[in-house]
């Protein structure tokens, strides 16, 4: 896709800094949402419908990654 879902929720930074009165918090979270955008209108693009899935916002210094995986895929 052509277009940059950053750039167009850049407003989103701000209100989660305020949110969560920290601006690294809201650092951490506004890529993950952006991702989870940008591969939702991917995933859309190619095959023409968006798989159920839930995305977790893991604490890549605390969540022991090889055993919780960030995205889980729901079965239908």
């Amino acid at each position: 896709s052509n277009i940059d879902i950053g750039k167009n929720l850049e407003s989103l930074k701000t209100e989660l800094a305020a949110k969560y009165g920290d601006a690294e918090m809201g650092q951490n979270i506004f890529p993950f949402v952006v991702n989870v955008v940008e591969s939702a209108i991917k995933v859309w693009h190619d095959t023409g419908k968006v798989d159920a899935r839930v995305n977790f916002l893991l604490d890549d210094q605390k969540t022991d990654t090889e055993k919780y995986a960030p995205v889980v895929n729901i079965d239908k």
